[in-house]
């Protein structure tokens, strides 16, 4: 789907056809990404928001457009803004730090075993910073968020709850919307890690009703260095400067020795110093494409390609993490070898062209809970076919032949 658009995957790799089966780290960027990119830093760069020139003028413009349709592309309702980051990392720093006044000692903050560690590090920083009690919501045995789980935790004690949208190791599908309806009820916030969520799968912020939801542009075929931050407008309204600097004051009061910054309301106290944007103009391209795909189409391409996936698991010693089912989830599968170290199979995967990642994938968590210390993960893209999957499938296989017998 698209391959054609994805250059990279034209290119040799180690002397073989590239498989890239790496998007859930990062996605390809298509032809257009780039070259928008690379026409506005080469041809009409300019700063935004403060300048007058017609240069300036036109490229805030163009930066507001792009918000816009990226916000768009992921609400159906005017009740949020989006805050422009440099990263998800970034923004769920961001809204862990909107608790920082307003938690207090014995309060409960609520994440998960299936959390990558960008959505749960920063929230036991909050709790060690203000006297909060971390607890962690268990996974079942396919590493599943659900509602009975969460059910049996719930308290008025906790304040804020922090869960993943999709698992980075499992590609389980979180049912937020019926979760963001219990946690309300019982007086808490809701924030949601959708990085591996935006692209694959309908997303609706708006819909979902949570306080606030985080991702980023590189794993939605978009430039790096950009993120991004949803909040409910009274979100928006109650929080604190995350950042100071340039473009975050109307003015600062020097009447008495008490020197005083009178900052901006809105989205404008939260977006310190010049913004990513020559990426963000780029980004609104790779939302283009998925909106001309449409992203029910992609559902179903993946899904395709998640069934096939999924016969890993016929290959002797071979442990899928999680399902092994097609259905409430993604096209991310990790898996490892009863007697083969996930690095050793990656090596042989890169030495014959297949892209995957090894480790513990910046998810410690759910590894402990499966009880492995690493795996090997292919994650998959729209431009990935079944002829890169059964491919992947047979170097695993290869790989086994060679690396059990040494």
């Amino acid at each position: 789907m698209l391959s054609s658009q994805f250059l990279e995957l034209k290119v040799k790799y180690n002397n073989q056809k590239l498989i890239y089966l790496d998007t859930a780290a990062s996605a390809l960027k298509p032809q257009a990404v780039i070259e928008t990119e690379k026409d506005f830093l080469s041809s009409r760069y300019s700063n935004i928001s403060r300048g007058i020139s017609n240069l300036s003028v036109s490229v805030t413009k163009e930066y507001a457009q792009a918000r816009q349709k990226v916000l768009q592309f992921v609400t159906s309702k005017s009740n949020g803004k989006l805050v422009i980051t440099n990263s998800a990392t970034t923004a769920l720093n961001m809204a862990a730090s909107f608790y920082e006044d307003k938690l207090q000692l014995g309060d409960e903050i609520l994440v998960s075993y299936a959390e990558h560690h960008s959505n749960f590090l920063p929230w036991i920083k909050l709790a060690k910073k203000t006297g909060a009690v971390l607890k962690v919501l268990e996974v079942d045995n396919f590493g599943q968020l659900t509602i009975d789980n969460l059910v049996k935790v719930l308290n008025p004690k906790i304040k804020v709850v922090a869960l993943t949208y999709v698992s980075n190791v499992t590609g389980a599908i979180t049912p937020v919307r019926q979760m963001a309806e219990l946690i309300h009820k019982a007086g808490a916030d809701f924030i949601v890690d959708a990085a591996q969520a935006v692209g694959h799968m309908p997303v609706d912020f708006s819909e979902i009703d949570c306080e606030m939801a985080a991702w980023s542009a590189h794993k939605v075929y978009g430039p790096t260095a950009l993120g991004f931050l949803y909040c409910k407008d009274r979100i928006i309204d109650e929080f604190s400067n995350f950042l100071v600097g340039g473009g975050t004051v109307d003015d600062i009061n020097f009447a008495d020795s008490d020197i005083k910054p009178i900052y901006k309301k809105g989205l404008e106290k939260l977006e310190a110093g010049t913004p990513p944007i020559s990426q963000m103009i780029a980004f609104a391209k790779s939302i283009e494409m998925l909106q001309t795909v449409n992203i029910k189409n992609i559902v179903n391409h993946e899904k395709q390609l998640t069934e096939e996936l999924i016969n890993l698991q016929s290959l002797p010693g071979i442990e899928i993490l999680g399902s092994i089912s097609s259905d409430n989830r993604l096209g991310i599968i990790s898996f490892t070898h009863q007697n083969i170290h996930p690095h050793d199979l990656g090596q042989f995967l890169d030495d014959a062209g297949v892209v995957c990642r090894v480790g513990h994938n910046c998810a410690v968590p759910i590894h402990r809970r499966f009880g492995k210390v690493a795996s090997v993960r292919f994650s998959l893209g729209l431009y990935n076919n079944l002829n890169d999957v059964k491919q992947a499938i047979a170097v695993t296989k290869e790989a086994i032949n060679f690396l059990d017998k040494v």
